[in-house]
């Protein structure tokens, strides 16, 4: 959370589905002030990750945890981003953990089915948004 509040650029992502819990993110996060982007396409969010910068935060939503097993550019892999992946696959873990240097994996127990898709995600990035706000609220 305090990587959320203390990023000076932060950005929210997903494919497909998973990104309308990126879009919801990012709105939470306009509603307690701090300023987020999201990219649709993939190809826009290969480039913005590999353009980033070490101060700089992703929130990537990926509900089976499998959005690094696409064709990465190789400069996405330069990115310097502090990147967080939610998803709700625990054992995708080690192999995310083997595609990028990641700041943190936030998991879920799901079924992993269409009927919960992406409604999981999108309630998860309300928790983080009120996590955020409790914080915030605390902190001020």
């Amino acid at each position: 959370m305090s990587d959320l509040i203390k990023a000076p650029r932060i950005a929210c992502m997903g494919l497909l589905k998973a990104e309308t819990a990126a879009l919801n993110l990012q709105s939470d996060l306009a509603m307690l002030g701090l300023e987020a982007v999201t990219k649709v396409s993939f190809m826009d969010q290969m480039e913005y990750l590999s353009h980033t910068a070490e101060d700089e935060v992703v929130v990537i939503f990926s509900y089976q945890g499998i959005f690094f097993d696409y064709d990465l550019p190789p400069s996405v892999k330069e990115g310097k981003a502090k990147i967080w992946v939610v998803t709700g696959n625990p054992k995708a873990r080690e192999e995310l953990k083997k595609k990028l240097p990641l700041r943190g994996i936030l998991s879920f127990s799901s079924h992993l089915d269409l009927i919960s898709h992406p409604y999981q995600l999108i309630a998860v990035s309300t928790i983080i948004a009120q996590q955020l706000a409790s914080r915030l609220q605390t902190s001020r």
